[in-house]
């Protein structure tokens, strides 16, 4: 079953993606004196950039400068190129970028998988680059897909490999208000947000799946993503895994025997949380109030 990400609970990803492709196809030729300096090359995937991407279009249809600034990925940034498709593919389009940078399959490639199949969740907004104006003129033609951080404090290390490694970062944490069964039909927040649970990764299984084989992978995951074990026997929590017929979500009434289930860490009495529990370890827990 095909899941391209789109902002919704059907991604294997984040659950608030925002997919923002620019038209990054056949511009027109530019006026303008030639430079005796090469323009630089597509960037590379890894690469951060020290300031939020936003993609705008000019007069004559050009992708323009986003006052772009490269540094290493252990520099405070807020964006980071997860795939670069260089040339894009003919015939090209909006549709065709979109999917380029919308793939689960890139994304979590790029993050890494963490055990027992399951997918990161992150906090984060997609969005696509292109050549400037003087690469175009180069005859440069690539599309660069981007992560973009908009919400918590800079970043200090890279994404690349986060989520094998579990490393991702607290402040693009996925944290959710209320109980867990309806997840799917509700929207998510950013974790400094006051809010009653957190979730830590999805992935696709069959309907039949094992409830209490899927409920033992995420109590690991967590484990291992908070680095606090006594989570997972503390009384204040719950840690489940959180299991949606795709089918019924979908409002289709025949379809693939497909359902998402979702690793999530929950506060139980109704106590609700201040920021993130991901690499908390031995901290204090943040309770409201």
């Amino acid at each position: 079953m095909d899941r391209r990400a789109g902002g919704t609970l059907t991604l294997a990803v984040a659950v608030t993606v925002l997919v923002a492709v620019p038209r990054l196809l056949n511009p027109p030729l530019l006026d303008g004196v030639a430079s005796t300096t090469p323009p630089p090359p597509a960037p590379a995937v890894g690469t951060c950039l020290q300031n939020s991407v936003t993609s705008s279009w000019g007069a004559r249809g050009v992708l323009q400068p986003s006052d772009t600034v490269y540094v290493t990925c252990d520099r405070p940034h807020r964006a980071e190129i997860f795939r670069v498709v260089d040339p894009l593919p003919p015939p090209a389009s909006a549709g065709t970028v979109f999917d380029l940078c919308g793939s689960v399959e890139e994304f979590s490639t790029y993050l890494g998988t963490a055990g027992g199949g399951w997918r990161p969740e992150l906090q984060v907004r997609i969005t696509a680059s292109g050549p400037d104006a003087r690469q175009v003129a180069a005859g440069q033609n690539w599309a660069a897909c981007v992560l973009v951080d908009d919400v918590g404090p800079t970043l200090t290390a890279p994404l690349a490999g986060a989520a094998a490694a579990h490393t991702v970062p607290p402040q693009v944490g996925v944290c959710f208000d209320g109980g867990a069964t309806d997840l799917a039909f509700r929207g998510t927040s950013p974790c400094d947000r006051p809010h009653s649970g957190e979730l830590f990764g999805s992935r696709v299984v069959g309907t039949d799946a094992d409830r209490d084989a899927l409920t033992a992978s995420c109590r690991d995951l967590a484990a291992a993503d908070t680095g606090r074990p006594a989570v997972l026997t503390d009384p204040a929590f719950t840690v489940e895994a959180v299991v949606t017929d795709d089918r019924v979500r979908e409002g289709d009434d025949v379809g693939d025997a497909t359902a998402t289930a979702r690793c999530v860490v929950r506060a139980l009495d109704g106590r609700q949380l201040t920021a993130s529990l991901r690499g908390i370890g031995d901290g204090v827990v943040p309770w409201a109030g």
